[in-house]
């Protein structure tokens, strides 16, 4: 059972209906791509904590470049990633919680309150991939970039936000090189620092799996301004 949470969708359950703490089941997550074989895979809704998981398309012909990132202020069904054809990926280890749906489908009239509050994240999911694959077709590879890491920071509690070298290239489908370059520029003009390598090894391509740290100032001065869409800072 759960009492409190950093998961803003979650703790307003918590405290709307009380006595849902108890069908709440905390888990732990690994960075890489999203565990398939947890017990009951597709029932479950999850709620991510201190995590982060990206959500990109599964079909080739799209690349693997990630349309939306869920934390802290959100969730997201497995299921759901069927119908929409896409995948995931932990981008930042940690905790989240998960809850078998099928309890809110068999009494929607007690968390119909709760369901609005969730259906508008739905949504604001939704507006986030649709400004995503604008971006991507738009903007450079280092605002991309910036702007990408500045909507990790919101989705995540932390004030500052390192995650691994090698997750975040898996995040986006440019070559390589076109990626270290990008992250060259942002660490040059100091909106990224990159730690020591992890004793994770190497990735496929051989990158180093180090840690980014970032300086929210700076990448703000280096991103375009479809991270401020996203998190709601501007009008879409």
């Amino acid at each position: 059972m759960i009492e409190t949470t950093h998961n803003t969708l979650l703790q307003k359950m918590l405290l709307d209906l009380p006595g849902t703490g108890a069908d709440f089941e905390r888990i732990h997550i690994e960075p890489g791509p999203w565990p398939t074989d947890l017990p009951h895979h597709m029932d479950w809704a999850y709620f991510p904590d201190d995590s982060l998981v990206g959500l990109s398309p599964n079909r080739p012909a799209w690349g693997d470049a990630t349309m939306a990132v869920v934390g802290h202020r959100g969730f997201w069904f497995p299921d759901m990633l069927t119908g929409a054809q896409l995948q995931a990926q932990v981008l930042r280890g940690g905790h989240m919680h998960r809850m078998d749906w099928s309890i809110v489908r068999r009494d929607p009239r007690r968390y119909a309150p709760w369901l609005v509050t969730a259906a508008e994240a739905s949504q604001r999911l939704i507006r986030q991939m649709t400004q995503m694959a604008f971006c991507a077709s738009h903007h450079t590879a280092m605002q991309r970039r910036a702007s990408w890491l500045l909507v990790c920071l919101h989705q995540a509690v932390q004030t500052s936000l390192p995650i691994r070298l090698v997750d975040t290239a898996r995040t986006h489908c440019e070559p390589d090189d076109v990626f270290q370059r990008a992250l060259g520029v942002l660490e040059a003009h100091l909106g990224i620092w990159r730690g020591a390598d992890l004793p994770t090894g190497l990735d496929h391509n051989g990158m180093p799996a180090s840690l980014l740290t970032l300086d929210t100032t700076q990448l703000n001065e280096l991103a375009c301004t479809c991270h401020c869409r996203i998190n709601g800072q501007a009008s879409a």
